[in-house]
C-alpha cells in the first residue's frame, strides 16, 4: 500500500518512504531526506519504494512535472497532479520492467560513483586548506 500526503515534521518517519519537493523550481525533485516544502510518500516494502522512487526520479529528469506548476511568485505541484502523473508513469514502467530495471541499477552505479568523486573532491579540498594554512602559520 502506497500514500502520498503534505509533510509534517512532528509525525515520525517511517521505515520505507522517500520525499518529493513541492515548491519552487525544483518541484517534483525527489528526496531521501525531508525539507519543509515537500510531500511524503510510503510504502510497505523496500522494493517498492525503489520502484516508484526512480520513476519519480526519471519524471523529474525528463521535466514532466513543469507543466503542472502552478503559482506566480513560487512554482508549487498540487498533491492531486503529482499523485495522479506518478501512477500514470508507474504502470507505463511495468510493461517494460525489465528495461526500467537494468536503466535502475545504471542509474544507482551511477551515483555510487559520483558519491565517490565528491567524496574525493571533498578530501583534496581538506588537503588544499591544510596546506595554504600551514604556509601561512
Amino acid at each position: 500500500m502506497r500514500t502520498l500526503k503534505c509533510f509534517n515534521p512532528a509525525q515520525q518517519p517511517g521505515a520505507y518512504e522517500f520525499y518529493i519537493l513541492s515548491k519552487g523550481n525544483n518541484a517534483g525533485r525527489p528526496m531521501r531526506q525531508s525539507c519543509p516544502n515537500c510531500f511524503v510518500m510510503s510504502f510497505d516494502d523496500h522494493e517498492e519504494r525503489e520502484s516508484y522512487y526512480w520513476t519519480c526520479f526519471a519524471m523529474f529528469q525528463a521535466r514532466i512535472f513543469e507543466p503542472y506548476l502552478t503559482g506566480s511568485v513560487i512554482p508549487f505541484l498540487r498533491i492531486n497532479d503529482v499523485a495522479c502523473l506518478i501512477e500514470a508513469q508507474y504502470f507505463k514502467m511495468l510493461q517494460n520492467k525489465d528495461k526500467f530495471t537494468r536503466a535502475v541499477e545504471k542509474l544507482v552505479s551511477c551515483q555510487q560513483r559520483a558519491n565517490k568523486v565528491n567524496y574525493i573532491l571533498y578530501l583534496l579540498e581538506i588537503v588544499h586548506k591544510s596546506t595554504l594554512y600551514s604556509i601561512m602559520r
